[in-house]
């Protein structure tokens, strides 16, 4: 459900909710577009863009006060693919699938604490199954025993997953693994 507000509701609507401000500009002499979600709802308007916004003109309160902070990735969770795997061994480990469509995934974050280093490959396919086109996202990545790590993302697949494994078999500690994504 779309919600059309004036810019005064919408800043009053922002604040109080805490929502992420959004805007397409579409050029001088023609509009902003402004907008912010809230499970399903979307709040928006249209403010003119003028060349030089007058003094107390809506315009001039967006650019002046709001927008450099507008624009910002909306956060929306994470897909846990790993957790408390208890490696034994020196098998390699997959974990399950995160499925980003209409999502862009851009961190990893690696908790491990077993007792021996961790190696990590993530992986990305066009295909749910990882059937075809399986390409390695930014080589294998070395995590400390007993510390955490996190990898940023710059690659987009799909699907996604990753790979893990130990050059010695641990005797304690587990793996956990995040993917965190923002709406593409």
């Amino acid at each position: 459900m779309e919600i059309t507000t004036s810019w005064t509701e919408f800043k009053s609507i922002v604040g109080d909710k805490g929502l992420m401000m959004q805007y397409v500009d579409f050029g001088v002499g023609k509009q902003y577009r402004l907008w912010a979600e809230e499970g399903g709802v979307i709040y928006n308007l249209y403010l003119d863009h003028t060349t030089t916004p007058g003094t107390g003109s809506d315009e001039k309160d967006f650019t002046d006060n709001y927008k450099a902070d507008a624009n910002q990735p909306i956060y929306l969770g994470e897909d846990q693919v790993m957790t408390d795997l208890e490696i034994r061994d020196t098998d390699d480990h997959l974990s399950s699938i995160t499925d980003n469509r209409g999502y862009v995934p851009k961190t990893i974050l690696v908790e491990n604490t077993l007792d021996v280093d961790l190696k990590l490959c993530i992986g990305g396919s066009r295909y749910d199954d990882f059937t075809v086109g399986i390409a390695a996202c930014g080589g294998e990545q070395t995590i400390n025993a007993g510390e955490n790590a996190y990898f940023t993302i710059s690659d987009y697949f799909p699907y996604m997953m990753v790979r893990v494994h130990c050059d010695t078999a641990p005797t304690s500690g587990d793996v956990n693994v995040f993917f965190e994504r923002v709406k593409q």
